[in-house]
């Protein structure tokens, strides 16, 4: 394990000071949702039609059921808590905080419907076996979305101000960052989630997924420890998740 957090800290230092970007990233989609067997698809084009999304049209079959799955969590969110508005016309400001490489915006698009999505992750500059950046898998999925941009940027250097968080499987166990090969240097749970607290505006929503029990209890006991009071939470095992954990989806709310 500490070897893995010397070869994390010298591959994201290269990768930072490179900056490498090979524009031009192509995703070759998975075409129809034959691929998936009957209970997926019908599960599938129940979001298909009441979302208009049809991610198997421009994203790898990995990707389109990935997006399925979140739209699914996002959805049945919506059912729980009521939680954005579709009659207001204030359209809201949305935040992602640790996009990897945002293939996952349709969803965050088609879902909020948001006036400005931002997709921040510090490790922005990842290089890829096919010589392509995280950035650059980036811009080929904000293509259709001109209010939607990415930014690569630590979060405890980041400013702004917005109405929705989310985040999808934050780190709140140092094992699972140098998993991910993450420098330990931008570990740090707790200042993430007061930091995350800070960007949100007064009343402001965070969104948050995480990996099982263990995780999502250890999270929500840093969690008590900021202004976010909880709305709600739900735990599942959904057929379209390809992981083996459980999904653990929580609502906060920003009360000052």
């Amino acid at each position: 394990m500490f070897l893995k957090r010397i070869l994390n800290d010298l591959r994201f230092k290269f990768h930072h000071t490179l900056s490498w970007s090979r524009p031009g990233y192509f995703e070759k989609s998975m075409g129809d949702l034959s691929a998936f067997d009957k209970p997926l698809q019908e599960e599938m084009l129940k979001l298909k039609s009441h979302y208009s999304m049809a991610y198997e049209e421009r994203l790898s079959e990995e990707n389109t059921r990935d997006n399925y799955f979140y739209l699914h969590l996002l959805d049945q969110s919506q059912k729980n808590w009521n939680f954005v508005s579709r009659q207001s016309e204030i359209l809201p400001e949305v935040l992602d905080v640790g996009s990897k490489n945002f293939y996952y915006v349709d969803t965050l698009h088609a879902f909020f419907k948001p006036k400005r999505l931002v997709g921040l992750e510090v490790d922005g500059h990842t290089i890829y076996h096919d010589l392509h950046s995280r950035k650059d898998y980036a811009s080929y999925y904000l293509k259709p979305y001109p209010e939607a941009c990415y930014v690569i940027e630590n979060i405890f250097d980041y400013t702004g101000s917005f109405d929705i968080i989310t985040c999808f499987y934050p780190f709140v166990f140092s094992e699972t960052a140098i998993n991910w090969s993450l420098p330990l240097s931008f570990f740090n749970p707790e200042k993430f989630f007061l930091k995350i607290e800070s960007l949100l505006k007064n009343n402001g929503l965070f969104w948050m997924l995480n990996h099982g029990e263990e995780e999502w209890e250890a999270a929500q006991k840093i969690l008590a420890q900021t202004k976010l009071q909880p709305v709600g939470n739900f735990t599942e095992h959904s057929p379209l998740s390809s992981c083996d954990s459980a999904a653990c989806v929580s609502l906060w709310k920003k009360v000052v």
